[in-house]
């Protein structure tokens, strides 16, 4: 079943000055607010729709004050030629397509991370989450305000999602990728002195059906990548975000 109208009333809305928060009513929201407001800093704004901490706030059904940052993927594409051409021989790419270099999660405003949750919601038989980019999300949404929650345009949304398919498949290819480079590096430093480490090495790489024997330099790019992609996982570990 679709849903198409979720979100979409057919009316425009009349436009209703939100209530602004006081010093008061901040730190008192900041006593309560939850780990992703904790773990941002007080000059914290939305990349998606520009608001800061204070204009996110808004007045809940229940009288007080509500806001809530979620994390969001954000994809990085790979620019390095040569990284694109390993990666694309090693993974059967046919040297075409695109190729994510790096996923981070960011922290947006619930009223942007709306946008993929309604779309979620007006297509449950979609079993994939969607896939938006931040500036998707923005297109998505209606006339920003501060303390006022903006309309979606659910069936944009699904228009952007349809149109990142190559994306989508890119992002799992990432993930497949990321899995086995740091699986390598941690080998590595763990295994690097037994004299075995290279059959060792190799053999995981076979177990994802990669030939790293056929393509000069490869293992060391495979160790490389591993690396730094470890690096960018411990990073958002420390950073308190789930990694990416």
């Amino acid at each position: 079943m679709r849903r198409d109208a979720v979100g979409n009333s057919g009316r425009a809305r009349k436009p209703v000055a939100g209530r602004r928060p006081t010093a008061a009513d901040i730190a008192a929201f900041e006593r309560q607010a939850g780990k992703g407001w904790q773990r941002t800093p007080p000059d914290w704004a939305c990349p998606c729709c520009g608001r800061g901490k204070p204009a996110i706030l808004r007045i809940s059904g229940g009288g007080k004050w509500f806001a809530e940052l979620r994390t969001h993927s954000h994809l990085e594409l790979e620019t390095d030629p040569q990284s694109r051409e390993f990666r694309h021989a090693l993974y059967g790419h046919g040297g075409a397509g695109l190729v994510v270099a790096l996923r981070r999660q960011v922290y947006v405003c619930s009223d942007c991370g709306d946008v993929s949750s309604r779309l979620q919601s007006a297509r449950p038989v979609v079993d994939r989450r969607p896939t938006l980019t931040l500036e998707d999300m923005r297109e998505c949404l209606g006339e920003v305000r501060d303390n006022e929650k903006p309309e979606i345009d659910v069936a944009k949304a699904e228009a952007c999602d349809r149109a990142n398919l190559a994306l989508a498949v890119a992002e799992a290819e990432f993930v497949r990728h990321r899995s086995l480079a740091i699986d390598l590096w941690v080998l590595r430093l763990k295994f690097g002195r037994h004299p075995d480490i290279a059959a060792a090495l190799t053999g995981r790489a076979r177990s994802e059906g990669l030939d790293v024997e056929a393509i000069p330099a490869a293992m060391r790019w495979l160790l490389r990548q591993g690396e730094a992609l470890h690096a960018a996982h411990v990073q958002e570990i420390e950073q308190g975000r789930p990694a990416g």
